[in-house]
């Protein structure tokens, strides 16, 4: 069980209960420090609100500096908790990595229909384990054939992969320094130049979405088991 040094707060009644929760999850709290709010939801067995604060911890890289709250809960919560983040970042992280798989020949994006600027992989040997090696660094054994895209998205699908892992939320997505890296990169193509921008920000837009709904089926194993043993109503 984890021992706290500080003294444990007194209620009156459920209602003062009830408010300290509501405060403690605030947006302005969760959205700026969500592994406090989250030691100090699990502490009190707010399962809700543990829950709802677990999930605004994907907005941030998971690797906090330690706080006083963290007392509150075990070694193996936080664990669970690490170990949420880093599938949630996995599970986005292979979601973006898809894109070049779920590309059409017949899509209208520019970085599909542009014949002019460098293609992502040979186009003599455009397989799964082409576009992987270049994506993530290593081969597959699978051989399906992909659309000639652009070497300047496949590497901005690279860099939002890269990133998910550590923020693994939608707004990743559409970050603005990643967009607008690719956006400069598309930019020395004629063709890519004029509609990059446009294609970018609706696609990322879809992207955010699928992200998003992927990553909520993750779920976070809370059992409110090995929280202190001090009775947070009294």
């Amino acid at each position: 069980m984890p021992i706290s040094v500080h003294e444990t707060p007194r209620f009156s009644s459920l209602q003062e209960i009830q408010k300290v929760a509501e405060g403690a999850v605030s947006l302005r709290f969760i959205e700026a420090q969500p592994v406090r709010v989250f030691a100090i939801a699990y502490r009190y067995g707010w399962d809700e609100e543990a829950r709802k604060a677990a999930r605004y911890t994907l907005r941030h890289p998971i690797d906090t500096p330690f706080f006083p709250e963290l007392e509150f809960i075990s070694g193996a919560t936080l664990h669970k908790l690490r170990d949420y983040h880093r599938l949630c970042g996995e599970v986005a992280s292979s979601r973006a990595l898809l894109q070049p798989a779920l590309a059409e020949h017949d899509d209208h994006w520019t970085w599909i229909t542009c014949k002019r600027c460098p293609q992502a992989w040979n186009p003599d040997r455009r397989s799964r384990s082409t576009v992987y090696d270049f994506l993530v660094g290593y081969d597959t054994l699978e051989t399906a054939k992909f659309p000639d895209a652009r070497k300047w998205w496949a590497e901005w699908v690279r860099d939002v992969a890269k990133e998910l892992r550590a923020r693994p939320w939608g707004e990743t997505v559409r970050k603005w320094d990643l967009l607008n890296k690719a956006e400069e990169r598309a930019a020395t193509c004629l063709s890519c130049g004029k509609r990059a921008r446009e294609d970018l920000e609706a696609f990322s837009l879809m992207l955010s979405v699928a992200i998003e709904k992927e990553v909520s089926s993750v779920e976070l194993d809370l059992s409110f088991d090995d929280w202190s043993q001090c009775d947070p109503a009294t």
